[in-house]
């Protein structure tokens, strides 16, 4: 017996490609969602290994890193200028001890005797001081990861204020007067304990979210450059003037100046622009630095996730802030030094969030 042969006619063919085509096409919102959802939790999980990290460094210290600090230095290679992360203490914490290391104890130099301890300016990342180019997978939120975009990023914030103050000038001078706009727990070149923490470690944030990649003009990652100066009496000003497209209300409008490079580029660099979040706007809204300064501005926590972003409470605890987050009245003046007057956050539940002990520490520092 010859055996049977069965021919597919080309009609049942294309019917059998379009079958396969509409499966995929429902199929693959799906996946990616679910796909989505597994980064989303790697993130969250990362959150929760830089909090396990902060404990432990407290445990070992009796006190939490700085936000911003470091060995001073008057060239680009010959100290860190105060401007190194308060990351990288915790990195033998978080199983990076080979780069903690290398950063911690001199290292060769081509053109210099050798680096300090400490290492020199953040953004100097060539090949010959490969340790700040390094990047650390536990500072990346899966989702942030761009193949054109990789490096020594940070999608993690410690440096949470609830000020648009010159951040600059706190540094420089930190007097008890100039701590009023320190209002978090990581501050420039101060350090503060647990038991500074008087609203209560679960009400207190100790790191937020950014997105450090997107599209051209995302208002998630880019931060508006040269804003007026009113922003710091009205914040809301930065809704206004670094309005999104009304077309892409994810972009920043053509008009609007930006700085070149995103939020996060560098992990290692404790600048506020790269390194600091402000409990002013809600999530996702659009950031911005005011005239030529990189130091004073509105800094919005963001990310690529949909709807809102990721914060770690000083307790430990993750938890995902939505873009609808009660955040009082944009247009009320910013906390600052010059502002004496303004003890409590005007920026409702997100603006409390982002202070260790409500009007307390604002208080104490004017001498009420």
């Amino acid at each position: 017996m010859k055996p049977a042969h069965f021919v597919i006619g080309g009609g049942c063919v294309a019917v059998l490609c379009l079958s396969i085509g509409v499966v995929f096409a429902i199929a693959m919102p799906r996946l990616n969602a679910q796909r989505e959802a597994a980064r989303r939790m790697q993130c969250s999980n990362h959150l929760k290994q830089i909090g396990l990290a902060i404990h432990n460094y407290h445990a070992s210290y009796k006190r939490l890193p700085m936000g911003c600090g470091g060995t001073g230095g008057t060239t680009e290679a010959n100290g860190n200028a105060y401007r190194l992360n308060g990351l990288a203490a915790l990195l033998p914490f978080v199983e990076q001890q080979t780069v903690w290391e290398g950063i911690a104890n001199p290292y060769p130099s081509k053109s210099n005797p050798e680096f300090p301890a400490m290492g020199p300016v953040p953004w100097y990342y060539s090949d010959e001081y490969p340790f700040f180019a390094q990047e650390v997978t536990v500072f990346r939120c899966p989702s942030d990861i761009d193949a054109y975009a990789s490096g020594p990023r940070n999608n993690y914030e410690a440096q949470i204020a609830v000020t648009l103050s010159d951040d600059e000038r706190a540094e420089w001078k930190p007097s008890l007067l100039m701590q009023v706009s320190h209002r978090g727990m990581f501050a420039n070149r101060v350090t503060f304990r647990f038991s500074d923490c008087l609203d209560g470690l679960s009400n207190t944030i100790g790191i937020a979210e950014v997105a450090t990649t997107g599209e051209p003009q995302s208002i998630r990652a880019f931060i508006a450059q040269d804003q007026s100066t009113a922003v710091v009496s009205d914040p809301s000003l930065c809704l206004q003037t670094a309005a999104a497209d009304p077309m892409q209300p994810r972009l920043y409008g053509n008009s609007v100046p930006l700085w070149s490079d995103t939020r996060g580029t560098s992990w290692a660099d404790g600048n506020i622009r790269y390194s600091g979040v402000t409990t002013v706007l809600p999530p996702n809204s659009p950031s911005c630095t005011i005239k030529n300064s990189e130091f004073e501005g509105v800094y919005s926590a963001s990310s690529l996730h949909t709807g809102g972003c990721h914060i770690l409470m000083m307790d430990g605890a993750v938890l995902f802030i939505t873009d609808y987050i009660d955040s009082g009245t944009p247009s009320r003046e910013s906390i600052h030094a010059g502002n004496q007057t303004a003890l409590e956050s005007p920026y409702g539940v997100w603006g409390a969030l982002g202070t260790r002990a409500g009007n307390n520490d604002a208080a104490a520092a004017l001498g009420n």
